[in-house]
Order: structure tokens, then sequence, then C-alpha cells
């Protein structure tokens, strides 16, 4: 059984605590399968682009999309070089999965249980939950997997490709700081007040969604530009869980004491 590791850095900064935290979770929740590691850097953003190192493969990425263009290069990559069969597990990661939010989470992936589960054709991780179902570009979803790490089947993920968001900027935002985001963009309102109350406005009483971004700020001309990517991404990562679901790709919550249904 083959295990691939696709891993996501901005800059090399955080590339050897993410690679040794990755190296340790795929040892511990598959001891038993052949692992390999792709690295994708997206700051690098030149096709010819590679790191010098001896001791990892490492790739670059355009970051038109963040991580999920990245995934999408090495995907790419690796489906080209004939790496990939139904058989094979892939693990998707970005080099905020051990640091943002710890990382004690990652004892919630089970051994056996996380091969059994993607083996089946599941989509694996942790899942989070708005307080009701949105809507972006005409599907619906309430509950998400959290795609700092993500595990499936090649078989699976291959019918989820591309990983990118199908829909331009243009099409979502607009230029005006106090209207973020266009009226025609497909969005549902409350999606748009649950992303805004998420990234930059200040939660108020009759706030729905009252949690916020860890690197949450006021918006201003400075990181507009920053919060439509980030934006963009937060998107991504929402229409992979609605697409999956729309493909009768079910969903398997490693917080499963909080949303087993």
């Amino acid at each position: 059984m083959e295990l691939v590791q696709v891993f996501v850095i901005y800059g090399q900064e955080n590339l050897d605590s993410g690679v040794s935290s990755l190296k340790r979770f795929s040892e511990r929740v598959f001891p038993d399968h052949d692992r390999s590691m792709l690295v994708v850097d997206n700051k690098l953003q030149n096709e010819l682009a590679s790191s010098s190192r001896r001791d990892m493969n490492v790739v670059s990425g355009d970051n038109s999309n963040r991580e999920f263009s990245g995934w999408d290069e090495g995907i790419r990559r690796l489906d080209a070089d004939g790496r990939l069969t139904n058989a094979t597990t892939v693990v998707l990661a970005n080099d905020t999965f051990h640091r943002n939010y710890g990382d004690q989470y990652l004892e919630l992936f089970l051994p056996g249980v996380t091969e059994r589960q993607a083996g089946r054709g599941r989509l694996l991780g942790y899942v989070d939950s708005y307080p009701r179902e949105i809507r972006l570009f005409g599907l619906r979803v309430k509950q998400w997997v959290r795609t700092s790490i993500v595990i499936c089947s090649w078989r699976s993920l291959r019918r989820l490709l591309p990983l990118s968001l199908p829909v331009q900027h243009q099409e979502i935002f607009s230029d005006d700081i106090g209207n973020p985001f266009l009226d025609s963009a497909d969005l549902s309102s409350n999606y748009k007040d649950y992303l805004k109350g998420w990234l930059f406005e200040p939660h108020t009483l009759d706030s729905e969604f009252r949690h916020s971004w860890h690197s949450k700020a006021e918006l201003n001309q400075n990181n507009f530009g920053d919060f439509k990517g980030k934006a963009r991404s937060i998107m991504a990562e929402h229409y992979l869980s609605a697409r999956a679901r729309n493909l009768g790709i079910k969903i398997y919550p490693v917080n499963r004491k909080r949303f087993w249904r």
C-alpha cells in the first residue's frame, strides 16, 4: 500500500518543522504503507525552480489559489509520473497544519480507522460547521473538512479535481472596501456575513457566527488584496466539501464525537 503526501508551503521558514511533523503523523497513522512526500513551494513561482536540498523533493507552485493551486500542481506532477493508482492514499497538508491550531488534534486521526475510511473512498479531516447552511457557486454546505490536513483515496480525490476554486476574483469581489463582495457573486448573504465576521468585521449581538480568524484585522487599502486571497482560499475549502457532498463522497469527521450522524 502506498501513501503519497503533498505538502504545500509558502517559503521555507516552516519547511523542516512541517516535514518532521508530517513524517511523524504518517508513520503513526499509516505504519504499514510505503510513504513518500512531495513539497510544493508557492513562493518559488517558477516552473523550472526547485530546491537544492538533497533530502527532499521540492517543486514550485504559482500561488494562484494558495494551497489549493499548490496541491493541484503537486498532484499533476505525481499523476504525470504514474505515481497515483486507485490503491494510493493521499494526504494533503499546508504549512499551518501543525502550527495555527497546535498539533494535538492530529491524535484524532486513528491508525486503522483512518486507513479503513480512506479505503472506503471517504474524505477525512477535522470538521467545522456554520450555524446555518450557506450557498456558494450553486452548491450548499453547512459542515466542511478543515483543509490544513485532509486525507482521501486517489480514486475519490481525482473526482474532486481541480481543487482550486473555478471562479475568478473579478466574479466575486468589488473594489469597494465598504462592500467587498459583488452583489452578483453567487454567495448567500449569510455566507458573506460569516466571512466578514471571521476575517475583519467586529461581531455584534446579532452575529450568528461569532468566531474569528487568528489574524483578523480591520479591512483597509493595504490589506484588501490579502483579504481577497484569503477569502477565496476559504471558499475553495468550503467548495471542496460541498462538491464532495454533491458527488456522494462521504465525509468522515475525525472529531466524530461532535459531528457523528
